[in-house]
């Protein structure tokens, strides 16, 4: 209904990588990304994807971008972890969920159930992040 509204795409390409059209996937959030002239949580679901895409260097070029703007505007550590998460670095994961919980990140409180994180789901720190934020 609404191709040019960033917010449907970035849903739209978050749908697709989820289904494993990653090619629409990625189209749908680079588009997101302009329309929403860059924004940083756009930019941050962007990383995701490129990640689960195989994009490794795409997706830590976007990780360096983030933590670049991290003393100059909120940058959500969720999202960072979500990164992290999708190219299998359970360690990173976990320290940016870790910075999630301590700055209250919003995004926090859909670690229970966000299939952004199934890849991560059976460590046994996914539990006790968990428990940490009463989410168990």
């Amino acid at each position: 209904m609404f191709p040019d509204n960033p917010t449907a795409c970035i849903s739209l390409g978050q749908t697709y990588v989820e289904i494993g059209k990653y090619e629409d996937a990625i189209v749908e959030s680079e588009k997101a990304v302009a329309l929403a002239g860059g924004s940083l949580d756009n930019k941050a679901k962007l990383g995701y994807v490129y990640a689960k895409s195989g994009m490794r260097d795409e997706a830590k070029t976007i990780i360096n971008e983030l933590e670049e703007q991290i003393n100059l505007k909120y940058v959500s550590p969720y999202q960072i972890a979500s990164i992290y998460s999708a190219l299998n670095e359970g360690d990173l994961a976990f320290q940016w969920l870790k910075e999630a919980f301590e700055s209250r990140d919003l995004y926090i409180n859909f670690l229970k159930v966000d299939p952004i994180f199934d890849n991560i789901r059976s460590d046994p720190r996914f539990e006790m992040m968990l428990k940490k934020i009463n989410l168990n």
